[in-house]
Formats: C-alpha cells, structure tokens, sequence
C-alpha cells in the first residue's frame, strides 16, 4: 500500500500508536487488537455501542 506510511504517521499522531487494527467506537479510540478483545471481555465495547454517538 503506497499510502502505509502516511496512513501510520497519522494514526500515531491521533493514537499514540502506528499499528493497525486501531478500533474507534462512535470517535472513542479503543486501541488495538489486544485492547478490543479486553474491552470485549469486560462488557466496555457493549456498553458504548449502545450509547447513541
């Protein structure tokens, strides 16, 4: 992907983190992968996909 490096420098800029996946609920940054499934297990992603944006 041509645009990789660009589309990082971005990502860490906003996140603090140049790794992707980098999941974002209703303009929430949850993190990557490791961090979704934590948030996951916990009921956290539940609770904000309920929550209107």
């Amino acid at each position: 992907m041509e645009e990789g490096p660009e589309i990082q420098s971005y990502l860490l800029s906003k996140t603090g983190q140049r790794t992707v996946p980098s999941v974002w609920i209703h303009g929430q940054h949850i993190g990557g992968n490791d961090d979704f499934q934590s948030a996951n297990r916990i009921g956290k992603v539940k609770k904000l996909l309920a929550e209107k944006p």
